[in-house]
């Protein structure tokens, strides 16, 4: 029975594991094609791929993020969030200086 059992705890710890979301990677990236490079491996907590865009500069910066931090309060910083293994290749945020240099 506790083999059952300890069976049964790795199991689940591997489907976790197995489960995790997947997001492309990148900080203070030019442009998409330089963004979506890399990719990570969320952590349990971090269910959101998010895309920010620094409205100043026109740097992109792609990870995981939890859905409730996918808002922000910075006017400078865009940001936009998916919920599906590497959505955020081509996420789009709302900025006119994005859509001049994508």
């Amino acid at each position: 029975m506790k083999h059952l059992l300890l069976a049964m705890i790795v199991a689940a710890g591997l489907w976790n594991f197995s489960t995790a979301l997947k997001c492309h990677f990148c900080m203070d990236a030019k442009n998409d094609k330089e963004c979506n490079k890399d990719t990570i491996s969320c952590g349990q907590n971090k269910t959101s791929c998010i895309v920010s865009l620094n409205v100043e500069t026109g740097l992109l910066t792609k990870g995981c993020e939890r859905t409730v931090d996918c808002t922000s309060s910075n006017k400078r910083i865009k940001t936009k969030c998916c919920e599906e293994d590497l959505c955020n290749a081509k996420l789009k945020v709302n900025s006119s200086y994005q859509e001049r240099i994508l």
